[in-house]
């Protein structure tokens, strides 16, 4: 089975070709703020109920997949670490053997810090202002909503959302990696053009009788090139050129392989199809919030540091402010830039001169 895991690396293959993006897309991924009561509960059931030791919890797997990006803030890392402890006495757990997995689950979670969204008299009319660092995140980056089981939160009308979205975000990560795969798999090779096509030929007469024995991502990826060809009439007449220029055994291999396409071309819709569906629910169960795109410049430029995770140069972040749509893709003017990072309480300028997040 293909992992939901590769939809991160076709994300990334994908941002790296835009020629390819235009073509199939992009995967879909959301900004999510998380909530301390959401990773008490996973690490919950890492420590206490999982049975399989490579089972991920539905968060875990969608971060992995690059499907949901989460962003939580600093006060989150003193509310877990007072949870473990509850935890602890409750399930009769060593505080060790939770503070172990507090720290492996940790480096999956982005750490920022924001600015303040209500006024000091206000704060005595909140009603939790436990609550209100996860909103003032959420503002600061426009996080599409809060991930959480607070009913705290939704009471202060903050955007929230719950465990169906995160399980619909889980379902389109996994059908989407497997469409992702074929379907990109096919335009490489296609794109690559003849000598590929040749050199595949004689692969798939040497692997003939191997070929059921390979990995399922690794035929799929093989047998990708089908899509493209059996779409267009126009690319089956040249295939069908190309095929003739091939050594007999390989041509027989390519055309015994060729039902596999078909199924695999099938199976890619069929994914496709399901990936759509699961993400209606996604999109759905999302409070209404404008796209990153139309944000201003002082939430690129955050969210293009927090998603580095290391230092960057004005350049580098021109580069992802640009990518991230900022302005249609206009790179904004130096002198704007840099007043908006000099500005901005959340990041700090090193020593050689690269900017980086204040807190971590």
């Amino acid at each position: 089975m293909i992992r939901s895991d590769m939809l991160a690396t076709w994300h990334a293959f994908l941002s790296d070709f835009p020629a390819f993006a235009d073509a199939l897309g992009m995967p879909n991924r959301i900004r999510l703020v998380v909530d301390a009561n959401i990773v008490l509960g996973d690490l919950r059931w890492l420590v206490v109920k999982r049975k399989d030791p490579e089972a991920r919890t539905t968060l875990e797997e969608v971060i992995a997949a690059g499907t949901v990006v989460v962003y939580v803030p600093p006060v989150l890392h003193r509310d877990v670490e007072k949870g473990l402890r509850d935890l602890s006495a409750e399930e009769g757990i060593p505080l060790e053997q939770l503070t172990a997995a507090w720290g492996r689950y940790r480096t999956i979670l982005h750490t920022l810090d924001a600015p303040p969204t209500v006024s000091h008299k206000q704060r005595p009319h909140v009603r939790d202002p436990d609550d209100l660092p996860y909103i003032d995140l959420q503002v600061a980056i426009q996080a599409s909503a809060i991930y959480t089981d607070d009913p705290d939160l939704r009471g202060m009308n903050a955007p929230v959302v719950g465990k169906l979205v995160m399980s619909s975000a889980r379902q389109y990560a996994r059908e989407a990696s497997v469409s992702f795969t074929i379907s990109v798999g096919g335009a490489v090779v296609c794109t690559a053009g003849i000598g590929l096509l040749i050199a595949m030929g004689h692969l798939a007469a040497a692997l003939a009788r191997r070929i059921r024995s390979l990995p399922e991502s690794v035929q799929l990826v093989l047998l990708g090139t089908g899509l493209v060809i059996l779409l267009h009439p126009a690319a089956r007449a040249w295939f069908n050129g190309q095929l003739q220029r091939l050594a007999p055994p390989a041509r027989q291999a390519v055309r015994t392989l060729m039902p596999r396409v078909v199924a695999a071309m099938e199976q890619a819709t069929r994914a496709a199809n399901r990936a759509e569906e699961a993400w209606t629910v996604v999109r759905s169960g999302v409070p209404a919030n404008g796209p990153l795109a139309i944000q201003p410049l002082r939430v690129h430029v955050v969210v293009a540091c927090i998603e580095a995770r290391r230092p960057l140069t004005i350049d580098e972040i021109t580069n992802r402010v640009r990518t991230q749509g900022f302005r249609a893709g206009r790179a904004p003017s130096a002198s704007y830039l840099r007043s908006v990072l000099r500005g901005h309480p959340s990041l700090k300028v090193t020593s050689d001169g690269t900017w980086t997040l204040a807190t971590a």
